[in-house]
């Protein structure tokens, strides 16, 4: 079976989660580094769609464990990889529907510098870039959150 943009974009509308993550680290700047990642969730014994958009991007798989009596096994596939998340909300941007606006968040934050260049563009400084950063993050964590809709720009 052969996946098509189309497809994936309406199948992570439905199981997908895209942020950006806040990530406390000694060795980042300031103690905090943002990622930008993809997290899509199926049912352990519906996980055949998971695993070829694991086979065409890659990614990490989780088995989540099971907490209660009421919740079934599911997986997990995490990207967190920019270039993989760049391309594959690139293919998928104009498919999208519910979750286009944080698509658009995820691409904007990956088109600022990283801040672990030695030289980032002289456009940002460290400070500025880690502000832009910063507001990402919380406007994703806005658009994220259930049933609350967010105007934005």
């Amino acid at each position: 079976m052969k996946l098509t943009d189309q497809y994936i974009a309406g199948f992570i509308d439905g199981e997908g989660y895209l942020s950006i993550l806040k990530l406390r680290r000694k060795s980042a700047r300031g103690g905090i580094w943002y990622q930008p990642c993809i997290k899509i969730s199926q049912r352990e014994k519906d996980s055949e769609i998971l695993c070829l958009i694991h086979a065409r991007y890659k990614g990490t798989i989780n088995k989540r464990r099971v907490y209660t009596d009421n919740s079934l096994p599911s997986i997990t596939l995490d990207i967190k990889n920019r270039k993989v998340i760049k391309e594959m909300l690139t293919n998928i941007l104009p498919y999208l529907v519910v979750k286009k606006k944080q698509a658009e968040l995820l691409l904007e934050f990956l088109a600022l510098p990283q801040v672990k260049t030695r030289r980032p563009e002289k456009l940002f400084t460290i400070d500025d870039l880690k502000e832009k950063q910063s507001q990402l993050y919380e406007v994703a964590r806005k658009l994220n959150q259930r049933g609350i809709v967010v105007e934005t720009k």
